[in-house]
């Protein structure tokens, strides 16, 4: 059992925390591929920056590993397909928190539409009146902490493409950003995941 954090306080505070709450006292470790190459280990969850899931799933499941990754679980549906097909191709289990899904009244109410006990149901329609921050925040000023590690602080890639005759960056995705010059480049000092690390 690990727990991974690039910022060595918060994640020594949080093995601590695991540890006291389930009785075993975790490793702790700053970069995530060193969890991945654990063979003690057989699932991850993972709860990083909603930019780093998909890639942090993909490398988990290279590694062998289950995966239960919080939503979202890309940024697109590319990146959503690369999951998919990694996870066939190494025979393993990718689940995202959906937990409204899986709640006894939620599935009874599906069976209940299934079974036609309500007749038939031609529209539906959700509404949340959850607030929610915007999806892509602004860049953060704030200075990376002497304790955290470069490659766990890479700021969110703005634009990426998957530009078949590219090369990759390093990520295994076949993801890169936009040449430069191409609409949609991003400013200097912003480069995909793979380029940091």
């Amino acid at each position: 059992m690990a727990v991974v954090d690039p910022d060595e306080a918060i994640g020594r505070q949080r093995a601590e925390k695991v540890g006291n709450s389930s009785g075993r006292k975790p490793q702790y470790l700053k970069d995530m591929r060193k969890a991945f190459e654990d063979k003690s280990i057989d699932i991850v969850s993972i709860a990083t920056p909603n930019h780093w899931h998909a890639l942090a799933a993909i490398w988990a499941i290279q590694a062998g590993k289950d995966v239960y990754v919080e939503k979202p679980v890309s940024h697109n549906v590319s990146e959503g397909r690369r999951i998919v097909q990694a996870a066939r191709k190494y025979g393993k289990i990718v689940q995202t928190g959906t937990q409204c899904r899986s709640m006894g009244g939620t599935i009874q109410a599906i069976d209940h539409v299934h079974q036609g006990k309500i007749g038939k149901v031609s529209v539906a329609r959700g509404l949340c009146y959850k607030r929610r921050g915007r999806s892509e925040p602004a860049a953060s000023t704030r200075p990376r902490p002497a304790s955290t590690t470069a490659c766990g602080w890479a700021p969110r890639p703005r634009r990426l493409s998957a530009d078949p005759v590219s090369t990759t960056t390093g990520t295994g995705m076949g993801l890169r950003q936009r040449r430069p010059g191409q609409p949609g480049h991003p400013p200097d000092g912003h480069r995909p995941l793979g380029a940091w690390c």
